[in-house]
């Protein structure tokens, strides 16, 4: 099975439609232009939470 119907098959039929004349590398590249910055903003939440967290006192 090649990459591009594994892709395919996992996605939702709005997604299919729009993706179905690429290759599987533009579907990768346009899928990260629509979520890269999602993801960066995540993790910079997750970052930010985790750094602010304090240890309660005995918890060593």
């Amino acid at each position: 099975m090649d990459a591009k119907c594994l892709m395919l098959a996992t996605m939702t039929s709005e997604f299919q439609k729009q993706h179905e004349d690429m290759y599987a590398f533009d579907m990768i590249e346009h899928l990260k232009t629509l979520y890269q910055e999602q993801a960066r903003i995540e993790r910079f939440e997750v970052s930010k939470a985790l750094f602010s967290a304090k240890l309660s006192e005995g918890s060593l």
